[in-house]
């Protein structure tokens, strides 16, 4: 049996194996990068513009260092962003919006702040980064809501 099987045809299926195998590798460890590479054309230049947005918004909105609020986003943003690198991809979409609600509830007095929208932003950029998950306008919207 071994005699009809020709070195070519045995390094071809060699090949064909190690490369499914391969592929099934990098999916199973790398699924949210891959995910996130393939439905953002353009990711880094999207990243750059959204820091420069930002950053232009917190030099206009935000100059005002004696404000008691900034720290308190700051806080909010900080704790937000280290809640979903500990998730990391592991959670589904409606449970990091269960668990951000609770997280935003401790922060009410930004509810109705000036920081509001930076931290929408701030948060649908997180989820976008740390989790693959894309949050519309209206899931970021509901977290605020009691």
């Amino acid at each position: 049996m071994l005699n009809n099987i020709s070195w070519a045809s045995y390094w071809y299926a060699l090949f064909v194996l190690s490369f499914l195998y391969y592929t099934f590798i990098l999916f199973v460890y790398y699924r949210n990068e891959l995910v996130q590479r393939i439905q953002s054309t353009r990711p880094v230049q999207r990243r750059k513009e959204k820091n420069q947005n930002i950053n232009a918004a917190e030099e206009t909105n935000y100059a005002d260092s004696n404000d008691s609020l900034k720290p308190a986003a700051q806080s909010l943003i900080n704790e937000i962003v280290a809640y979903l690198q500990t998730t990391g991809g592991h959670a589904d979409k409606q449970g990091v919006i269960i668990s951000l609600r609770h997280i935003i509830k401790k922060y009410i007095n930004l509810s109705d702040g000036r920081y509001r929208d930076l931290i929408n932003e701030m948060i649908q950029s997180a989820c976008k980064d740390k989790c693959a998950i894309h949050l519309k306008d209206e899931d970021v919207k509901q977290m605020w809501m009691n």
